[in-house]
């Protein structure tokens, strides 16, 4: 009956032991898929933030090339503008979405792609071609001045 009752004992002490490393396992599991979930938005923000950094830098740029051409009537201004203008809107483009690709539901997207739209609007009548010289261009600058601020 000893030998009955060792075995026993062994059998239940290994129970507890593959009990205990299974819930150990679910706990480290459940551990590293939140931290994973934690890294994904993380990178999500760090992702939003070059992007916001991008899109006001373009815009920024947008509004120097603009004026640029509207003192110079340098062409390359028109260049510039042009390729900050694609930069904004593929910023843009990043902006509204969130970590796993999907469309981002904030009420600002809206405003921020309609406010842009409006600013390039204003910005593309100082570098137009048949605008060279005239007075409105001025008028579309300080517009665009204040659309930027």
């Amino acid at each position: 009956m000893n030998t009955k009752s060792f075995r026993t004992k062994w059998a239940l002490g290994i129970l507890v032991l593959v009990a205990a490393f299974i819930a150990s396992q679910l706990a480290y599991r459940n551990s590293i898929t939140r931290l994973y979930d934690h890294l994904v938005v993380a990178a999500h923000i760090t992702e939003q933030m070059h992007a916001s950094e991008k899109f006001h830098s373009a815009m920024h740029l947008m509004l120097i090339a603009a004026t640029g051409y509207a003192e110079t009537g340098n062409d390359a201004f028109r260049t510039e503008f042009a390729q900050q203008k694609e930069v904004a809107r593929a910023s843009l483009v990043t902006l509204a979405t969130q970590p796993h690709g999907e469309s981002a539901p904030t009420p600002d997207a809206g405003d921020i792609e309609k406010n842009f739209a409006s600013y390039s609007q204003a910005l593309d009548g100082v570098v137009a071609d048949g605008n060279r010289g005239n007075g409105s261009k001025g008028r579309a600058l300080a517009r665009s001045h204040e659309l930027f601020d």
